[in-house]
C-alpha cells in the first residue's frame, strides 16, 4: 500500500522534521505513517500495534504518536499512545465512559489531551499523564456537568494550558482555556457574536 498510495500528512513535530498522517490507496485501508527526511515515508503500524488506524497527534519532539484504530483482541476502536522506544499504552476513557481519543500531545508526549465519550452524555474534555487515569477537565462555573459537552484540541508544549470548546445541551459552543490553577474558563465571544 505504501508504494501505491498517496501520502497525506496531517501534523508535524515542533521543528517540522517529522510529519505524521496516512497513506491512502484505492481499495485498501488507510495506513498510519510518518515521514522524515532521512527515512522517507514509513509505516507506524509496528510502533502503534494498530491496524486500520488514524494518527491523531504527534509530540513536539516527533517521538510519540497517538492514534485510534483496531487492536487485536479488543472489540471496536482503541486509542493508543506509542513511541519508538517500544512504550505503548491504551488510552482509558473516564470512569464509566465507553471510548477515549487523543487530539494533542505535550512536547515530550508524557501528557495527552482529548475527549472521553459516553453516548448518553456526549463528549467530555480529558487529559492523561503517562501511567495515570483519565482526568476530567470539567466545565465552566455555573454549567451543568451532566448536560455539557466539552472537547479539547490544543495543548501547550509544557502541558500547562489546554484549549477547546463546550456547549450546554444543544446550545451554542463556546471556547475555553484550561489551566490547573483556574480550571475551565470560558473565553469571551468575538464582538457581535452570540454570548
Amino acid at each position: 500500500v505504501l508504494s501505491k498510495g498517496y501520502f497525506l500528512p496531517h501534523m508535524s513535530s515542533a521543528d517540522g522534521s517529522v510529519l505524521a498522517g496516512c497513506v491512502q490507496a484505492p481499495g485498501a485501508e488507510d495506513v498510519p505513517v510518518r515521514w522524515t527526511r532521512e527515512r522517507g515515508v514509513e509505516s507506524l503500524v509496528p510502533v502503534l500495534g494498530l491496524s486500520s488506524a488514524r494518527v491523531r497527534a504527534i509530540s513536539g519532539d516527533g517521538r510519540v504518536f497517538a492514534a485510534d484504530g483496531l487492536l487485536a483482541g479488543i472489540p471496536g476502536s482503541t486509542t493508543v499512545i506509542a513511541s519508538d522506544s517500544g512504550q505503548r499504552r491504551i488510552l482509558p476513557p473516564l470512569a464509566g465512559d465507553q471510548f477515549a481519543y487523543a487530539s494533542a500531545l505535550s512536547f515530550d508526549g508524557s501528557v495527552a489531551l482529548g475527549q472521553s465519550l459516553l453516548e448518553t452524555r456526549g463528549y467530555r474534555a480529558a487529559a492523561w499523564v503517562t501511567g495515570g487515569p483519565a482526568m476530567d477537565l470539567g466545565v465552566s462555573p455555573g454549567l451543568d456537568s451532566g448536560t455539557t459537552h466539552t472537547t479539547s484540541f490544543g495543548l501547550s508544549a509544557d502541558a500547562t494550558v489546554a484549549v477547546g470548546w463546550e456547549a450546554e445541551g444543544s446550545g451554542n459552543p463556546h471556547g475555553f482555556r484550561w489551566t490547573a490553577a483556574t480550571g475551565v474558563v470560558r473565553l469571551p465571544p468575538p464582538s457581535g457574536q452570540y454570548a
